[in-house]
């Protein structure tokens, strides 16, 4: 990390109080207390380099210095009151991605407030981030200032289970099972991946499907599962868990993580803010979210998707194609934005138009295997079968772990070929129906048309 200067802050008495600026480019002088007092190893902190941050933000950070600054000039302040002043500065500091400073700052403040839960907490958790050895002992620090916490409880667990000590994982997991309504879907999943270590398969596959009950949107569950299955010998069950998987992993909800998301300032909390809003399907606070986004920068093509997404996803779909077609007018290489254009103009019966977003989407992004499937369906639906046939056939040929359904893809593909070998594209067609029936369940109806609900 840049650095504009090397700051360090000892717990001294001053003898008078001196402004920020002073207070963090000087060292102190004239103690009024031995330097060899109690709380005089402090850890040294570094000024984070703010050049590049938005002046509110700056703002933000330069006051909670300035706090610190008094707060350490006075001879009455207490060194809890101290520590809690660090702490506060430690966690506008985490906000905006000042990982180091905010160690620094945690450090100081459990040191002088070390009957102050959070700021073991916040100590672990990043030490955490950068594999530090020494979050265990923070967060066991934590913990017996809160012996029933779960979310320390479950940080324990999932520390413990990376170290490969599936048996302590398992105390600290069951401890969280065993808190009144505290069933969590995280808990299950370290007691399955401690079952698996453990090769009790039975066990991780109870653990696992439990869990997914509970939070069916964690589709990195299905992973788990497919690792479980293949240890049974299940390669059917395997497969299936495997073309399902994704990378949303069980949600732990933590309130002292949520009290730093609070602190952020500008368009990157708008974005998280709207983010965690569309994960839990409040669509409308998302939307304002991003329109407050686009109010501070008229010109956020990222502001403008998102918005359009949030908006189809609350059926505006008229203000929807609005803000994609401005997404569009600002960035006009985004293959994700004529996607979701296409997918919503399939829903407004405008089939042609869909047609050339798709075109669009799979010329910017040829990865994109969506809008092969979806180009294909609506060239199927024309009678091109030719063409039709070769954007399914890239859809089978894909990665088959991109969840697509490519039983439904070869199927139509076969089509395509027989109806343009017959020259009758309407010979074949109970046949095609018939065998799309068969895919058409609940695996596979999110990719027909006019069906999809992917923007």
């Amino acid at each position: 990390m840049k650095t504009a200067s090397r700051i360090i802050l000892f717990l001294l008495v001053f003898t008078a109080a001196r402004n920020a600026t002073g207070f963090f480019s000087q060292a102190p002088t004239q103690p009024s207390a031995p330097t060899n007092g109690p709380h005089s190893d402090l850890v040294e902190m570094v000024r984070p380099d703010l050049s590049n941050v938005a002046p509110a933000i700056q703002q933000q950070i330069q006051a909670a210095q300035t706090k610190l600054a008094e707060v350490l000039a006075r001879p009455d302040s207490s060194p809890a009151f101290r520590g809690d002043t660090f702490g506060r500065l430690g966690q506008i500091y985490q906000a905006y991605g000042f990982d180091d400073a905010a160690r620094a700052a945690y450090a100081n403040a459990a040191k002088l407030a070390p009957q102050s839960y959070k700021w073991h907490y916040y100590s672990a958790y990043l030490k955490q981030r950068i594999g530090d050895e020494s979050a265990l002992d923070s967060y066991k620090s934590a913990q017996k200032l809160r012996p029933n916490d779960r979310c320390v409880l479950l940080r324990l667990g999932n520390l413990e289970l990376a170290a490969n000590h599936p048996d302590q994982a398992k105390f600290w997991f069951v401890k969280v099972m065993a808190q009144p309504n505290s069933a969590s879907a995280a808990a299950l999943v370290g007691l399955g991946k401690v079952a698996l270590a453990q090769h009790r398969y039975p066990a991780a596959l109870k653990y696992f499907e439990d869990a997914l009950a509970r939070e069916p949107q964690a589709s990195s569950i299905h992973y788990q599962l497919a690792m479980t299955y293949r240890a049974l010998g299940d390669t059917a069950q395997m497969q299936k868990q495997l073309e399902a998987r994704g990378d949303k992993e069980v949600t732990i909800k933590d309130p002292l993580l949520d009290e730093i998301d609070s602190l952020k300032q500008g368009k990157v909390a708008l974005l998280e803010r709207a983010t965690t809003a569309m994960n839990e399907g409040r669509f409308a606070d998302a939307a304002a979210s991003y329109r407050e986004m686009i109010r501070i920068d008229s010109d956020d093509a990222i502001a403008y998707r998102y918005l359009g997404v949030a908006l189809a996803k609350s059926g505006k779909r008229t203000e929807a194609l609005q803000s994609y077609e401005r997404a569009l007018q600002l960035d006009p290489n985004s293959a994700a934005v004529h996607f979701s254009t296409g997918v919503l103009l399939i829903q407004t019966g405008k089939q042609d138009a869909a047609i050339e977003h798709f075109r669009q989407a799979v010329r910017l992004d040829p990865g994109l295997v969506a809008a092969h499937f979806q180009l294909a369906n609506l060239l199927m639906r024309k009678g091109e079968d030719l063409e039709a046939a070769r954007e399914y056939a890239l859809v089978v040929n894909a990665d088959s772990r991109n969840g697509f359904p490519r039983p439904l893809a070869r199927c139509r593909a076969r089509t395509c070929r027989a109806r343009r070998k017959s020259r009758s594209p309407h010979r074949a067609i109970p046949r095609t129906e018939s065998a799309g029936r068969r895919f058409r369940g609940r695996r596979y109806s999110r990719y027909d048309p006019g069906r999809t609900g992917s923007l």
